[in-house]
């Protein structure tokens, strides 16, 4: 059983520092069978047909912000053979950066990757993209929300979307609800026992194993509807849909769709 602390109120750049270096080497450690278990794409992508929609005769531009092993182009690219588009990809992982190049080469789409560390990204104010100032049509942020240690941080990340983004274009975003899922609640482990101050932690923090191939550890958030909210408003961009899909359960993920006018 968990012990119970009082949370920060507001998280140090270097707890914040502390997580993302975690993060980084949980990645590092669970590579080959992270990227071998997140190859399926997920039922909620299919619900994004009507935000797909491109008039344009050019290319549909897709940057996919945590693109791992790059899986969600290959949903595309089967899904929707039509369609035509160039995917930019962005991650801190090389070796999943390796595996999305092989999967992109395959489906013979343009396409760049870029190694970037979005935490690094954030607190140090550093280029995304060595093209500044690059808009997209579509910009998809799958399972990174919860790696983003602080609200400061996250709040900025939001800030920052419609500066990514062409007129019209669009954000997907998912945030993982995994404290209803009893089997990846009984994942939380006492940050104390890796050497983590639980109280510069903020609410809703946790520590969580992995013991799948390797033993290692990662720090996530649980947004909460009243975060989630703050988080869209300091977006600017407008909230045109939402739902609920994936997992066992069907509801894993809580997806936003916003929209730059």
């Amino acid at each position: 059983m968990l012990a119970y602390y009082t949370w920060s109120m507001g998280m140090n750049d270097s707890t914040i520092k502390r997580l993302a270096r975690l993060t980084s080497s949980f990645y590092r450690k669970t590579a080959a069978d992270f990227s071998e278990s997140r190859s399926f794409a997920w039922t909620g992508w299919s619900k994004l047909k009507n935000h797909l929609q491109h008039k344009s005769h050019e290319p549909l531009q897709i940057l996919d912000l945590g693109c791992g092993n790059g899986r969600f182009s290959k949903f595309i690219k089967e899904k929707f053979p039509e369609l035509h588009f160039e995917y930019t990809g962005i991650d801190s992982n090389k070796h999943l950066l390796k595996d999305a190049k092989k999967t992109l080469k395959k489906l013979d789409v343009p396409f760049s990757l870029h190694k970037v560390d979005l935490v690094d990204f954030l607190l140090n104010n550093t280029q995304l993209l060595e093209e500044g100032g690059r808009r997209f049509d579509l910009v998809t942020i799958f399972g990174v929300i919860h790696h983003i240690p602080s609200f400061e941080l996250r709040k900025k990340l939001f800030a920052n979307l419609g500066e990514l983004l062409h007129r019209n274009g669009k954000v997907v975003i998912t945030f993982w609800d995994f404290i209803p899922a009893e089997r990846l609640a009984k994942k939380k482990i006492d940050p104390i026992l890796i050497g983590i101050d639980p109280q510069k932690l903020e609410k809703d923090d946790y520590i969580i194993d992995w013991k799948r191939g390797v033993a290692a550890f990662r720090y996530v958030h649980h947004t909460t509807k009243v975060e989630m909210k703050k988080l869209v408003a300091a977006s600017g961009l407008e909230l045109i849909d939402s739902y609920r899909a994936d997992g066992k359960e069907g509801n894993l993920n809580y997806y936003v769709v916003l929209e730059k006018k």
